[in-house]
């Protein structure tokens, strides 16, 4: 049985609660953003050769992240009269060390397991329901052969800055440590909720919604359990790290 102290039960019951509509904007509004900056420069920068990962490491940075951060830290100034995220980012009680390692481990294992095991599946959604869209649209980094040297350096350099630090810091804040907490009224739902409104965020690769719902479950309904977003944002920043080590290794020597 889950406890929860006597004050986390007074936040929660003083907890803004948002409506599923607002919910529903929220998580998917950033995306929106994106999707209209990034579609008309990414046909224009396709063709000219540059790899549509880099645009869209470019434009997730002056439109996903920017719009998370500024929002929450917006909504502190409102609510602080000072730059701050007390009170709009919860989700912050105190967790012994070893549960970090311990949970953080457990859960970029059961991750790494779903995504490399439903990766076939991922391509078969594709094709079957995704096949309408053009190929410029989906992040590819280009060859090592076609990219200059500039383009390869700083395409590495930023997916591990942007990719697998700022994005899942502020993404976690986001959806984590705030826009969940407001769901706390669905109860056990709320987690659900989260995660497939998170991955229908992912404008960028719909067709792995499926197994990315299954894969992000678990750490959802944990830190909706342990009330601690620094968790999530410890798992992303890693299994996102992870993931663009791998990549970037294959392409180069794969």
């Amino acid at each position: 049985m889950i406890k929860i102290s006597t004050t986390a039960n007074a936040n929660q019951n003083q907890m803004e609660q948002h409506s599923l509509g607002k919910s529903i904007i929220l998580h998917l509004l950033p995306a929106v953003i994106w999707i209209i900056v990034y579609i008309p420069l990414v046909r224009i920068t396709s063709e000219k050769g540059i790899p549509t990962m880099l645009i869209m490491l470019i434009t997730a940075t002056f439109t996903l992240f920017s719009f998370q951060l500024g929002y929450l830290y917006y909504l502190g100034k409102k609510k602080n009269g000072k730059l701050s995220l007390q009170g709009v980012v919860l989700y912050r009680e105190k967790m012994p060390w070893w549960q970090y390692i311990l949970l953080g481990v457990l859960i970029v294992a059961w991750m790494m397991f779903v995504l490399i095991a439903g990766w076939e599946i991922n391509q078969f959604l594709r094709t079957l329901f995704f096949s309408w869209i053009p190929d410029w649209y989906y992040l590819s980094r280009g060859s090592v052969e076609q990219n200059t040297p500039i383009i390869e350096i700083t395409m590495a350099v930023l997916s591990l800055l942007i990719f697998g630090i700022i994005g899942p810091i502020a993404e976690e804040l986001y959806f984590r440590g705030y826009l969940l907490p407001r769901l706390s009224k669905f109860g056990k739902w709320a987690p659900l909720l989260n995660v497939v409104l998170f991955n229908l965020y992912h404008f960028w690769h719909l067709h792995l919604l499926i197994i990315s719902i299954i894969a992000l479950l678990p750490m959802v309904y944990i830190v909706w359990w342990k009330r601690n977003v620094y968790l999530s944002i410890i798992v992303h920043c890693s299994i996102n790290l992870i993931g663009n080590i791998i990549v970037g290794v294959i392409q180069r020597f794969g």
